[in-house]
């Protein structure tokens, strides 16, 4: 008879207490005195850590904390109830400020490996301020309550495989389960308003398991619903989203790929404010329209001085042609192009092609080309 040699199978670790010694460019923590290197989210560097592992491999392994054996001074209470079971925000653990410090510091250890050696203007180069939010960065004491929202745009998805338990909400880390949340504080006051109605309705709503996921986004002028749906909703669902479009003031679409997108607006609005696409105006007078599958600066305040500071670096007059590359809608070749001879965006996706200039003829700009 013959017998087989089977060795046996290495057993993985599955807890482990580790040394934080830095940051990656996403805030992770990173133990980097083990072999392979362990990413450790929610972990501060200088504090040690028990975790469990998650993922392993030869190059790099991912792991959870379990418990922090001794917390650094900067550690905070995450402001929101769903952080620690949410996949939809990071660095929570510690104040926006240090937040901001540590990714930057991250950064430039990046662009140093990268970089310096190669080029005698990157290594003369002076590091500009970070551009700071209109969000409170501190610690909040005692009752104070942190200044949080800063978010125009959040996008959900749908678990309706049990309709008696459906749940609309973020993904939780590292995995596809959703967590279902009622209020997001990261987001623009605006939509929290309307979150509970639109989370009610949608609950309800006969072919709520014909939807797949929805993007809340606060224009200029009206707040945005966009359902991505997976088959036609049925005429009873149509008539309970209009009644969601009239009560909550929002105007609702309906994205199907086999279909055109149905919209539905509240009946008041005046006719200028009606857009399929999302209006934004983080520029004077430039008006970019903008839908909810395309890429939008999420904080309008950053965004605006984005625009200011670059504005002011490039020193822009009429003898000059502005090139921006990957330019979405025109987020900055619009901006600019009034300032300069000519503005020629390029980028990858041929239908933001066509919405930049579509944005442009709407600004009756005609130095842009895309």
């Amino acid at each position: 008879m013959a017998t087989f040699y089977t060795p046996k199978r290495v057993q993985k670790e599955t807890n482990k207490t580790v040394f934080i010694d830095k940051h990656d460019h996403a805030g992770n923590g990173l133990c980097l005195n083990t072999t392979p290197l362990v990413v450790v989210p929610n972990a501060l560097a200088g504090e040690t850590c028990q975790v469990k592992f998650t993922k392993q491999s030869k190059k790099v392994s991912f792991a959870n904390v379990i418990k922090v054996l001794d917390p650094k001074p900067n550690r905070t209470a995450p402001f929101c109830t769903y952080y620690e079971r949410c996949g939809g925000c990071s660095l929570q653990h510690t104040s926006a400020g240090n937040g901001l410090a540590l990714k930057e510091e991250a950064l430039k250890d990046f662009v140093a490996k990268k970089l310096y050696g190669r080029s005698t203007r990157i290594e003369n180069s002076v590091w500009s301020e970070p551009i700071w939010s209109d969000i409170d960065y501190g610690v909040a004491k005692g009752s104070e309550v942190l200044r949080t929202a800063y978010r125009r745009r959040i996008r959900l998805a749908v678990d309706a495989r049990n309709k008696s338990s459906v749940k609309i909400g973020f993904r939780a880390a590292n995995t596809q389960k959703i967590i279902d949340i009622e209020t997001c504080p990261v987001a623009l006051r605006s939509i929290n308003v309307c979150l509970p109605e639109i989370r009610n309705t949608l609950k309800k709503l006969p072919s709520i398991n014909k939807i797949g996921h929805i993007v809340i986004t606060q224009g200029e002028q009206v707040l945005q619903l966009a359902l991505y749906v997976t088959h036609t909703l049925c005429q009873k669902s149509l008539l309970q989203l209009e009644k969601l479009a009239e009560s909550s003031r929002c105007h609702v679409q309906i994205c199907d790929k086999s279909s055109e997108s149905i919209s539905l607006h509240p009946s008041k609005l005046n006719a200028g404010e009606i857009h399929d696409s999302i209006l934004i105006e983080d520029k004077a007078n430039i008006k970019l329209s903008v839908q909810s599958n395309h890429f939008l600066q999420v904080n309008k305040f950053v965004n605006q001085q984005m625009l200011a500071n670059v504005h002011s670096w490039l020193s822009l007059n009429k003898t000059h042609t502005l090139y921006d590359f990957f330019c979405g809608s025109g987020n900055f070749a619009l901006a600019f192009a009034p300032d300069v001879r000519a503005a020629k965006g390029f980028e990858g996706i041929s239908e933001m092609v066509k919405v930049a200039s579509v944005n442009a003829a709407q600004n009756n700009i005609t130095n842009a080309e895309f």
